[in-house]
């Protein structure tokens, strides 16, 4: 009886996931928003009102998990988040 809930649900995850669109599903009031609020963003400025100012940027990295660790090459290889944040 386990079995064949389990492959009746396995069915019906299948299936929705067969008639899903791929990808994202925006309106067009969502993309026009967007274009407004990043469009005139330049990644190459620096947020600050005057040029000569120093950007006081902190950082941080949040270690999520341990992957491997190869002692004898010493090696640790990890998934972590970088975080940043700017004072402006």
């Amino acid at each position: 009886m386990v079995r064949s809930e389990q492959a009746l649900a396995l069915l019906a995850t299948a299936f929705l996931l067969f008639i899903m669109p791929p990808g994202s599903q925006q309106g067009p009031h969502e993309k026009r928003l967007l274009n407004n609020l990043l469009g005139p963003y330049n990644v190459l400025e620096r947020p600050v009102a005057n040029e000569s100012e120093p950007l006081e940027v902190k950082f941080g990295l949040t270690l999520q998990q341990i992957i491997d660790v190869d002692e004898k090459n010493q090696i640790l290889t990890t998934n972590a988040w970088l975080n940043l944040q700017s004072e402006h």
